[in-house]
Order: C-alpha cells, then structure tokens, then sequence
C-alpha cells in the first residue's frame, strides 16, 4: 500500500551522507536569484529525515527536502577531495568570474 502511495506522489529515496557536500534551498527574492544557495554546505549530522550541515562555522539544520547533493563527479572539479579551509574559500561564483572574457562565447555585438 505504501510503495503504490509514494509511486503515485513521485517519492524518492534521498542518498545523502555525512561528509557530502550539498547545496541548500533559498527563498527566491526575484525572478533571477536562484533556488539554490550557490556555495556548497557539508554534511555534518544526518538523524531520519533532519540534515544538519555546515559552512565557516555556521550550522544549517532542515529537512532532506531543502537539500541538493553535489556529485562527487561534477564538471566543476573534485569537491570530495577538499578539506574545510578549501569550503571556505569555495564558491561557483567565484570560479565563474575566474573565467577569461575569450572563454565565454559572446552572443551579442559590443559596443566601442
């Protein structure tokens, strides 16, 4: 009876562990702002369906629900392999400002 009730209603089984790095769940300020705040958090404690995780210090606990898992195996680079100084310093901004100008394809002619 169960399986047919979380069947219907999409329910998946959540695969995330302690020392996973996850991505935690914003209110949209605006149409453009993301749903996921966009620096990593890591797993500290998981106890049933509560999650706590932590960033410089700061303790973040919801449900599995407000969670995203980061793949071990992101394009973005190995983040299984960092340590918490390097979550500190971590950020998908700032790697997207690291990019060079001739990286990015511009779409639109500039103005000179």
């Amino acid at each position: 009876m169960k399986e047919n009730a979380d069947k219907k209603s999409g329910a998946k089984e959540r695969d995330i562990q302690i020392g996973d790095f996850v991505l935690i769940r914003q209110k949209s300020r605006n149409k453009f702002s993301s749903h996921f705040d966009p620096k990593p958090y890591r797993v500290v404690k998981v106890k049933g369906t509560t999650i706590i995780a932590l960033r410089n210090g700061h303790y973040v606990t919801r449900n599995i629900s407000f969670y995203k898992r980061i793949p071990k195996n992101d394009n973005i680079g190995d983040i299984g392999e960092t340590t918490e100084d390097d979550l500190n310093e971590y950020s998908f901004v700032d790697q997207l400002q690291n990019l060079q100008e001739n990286d990015l394809q511009v779409r639109y002619p500039r103005r000179n």
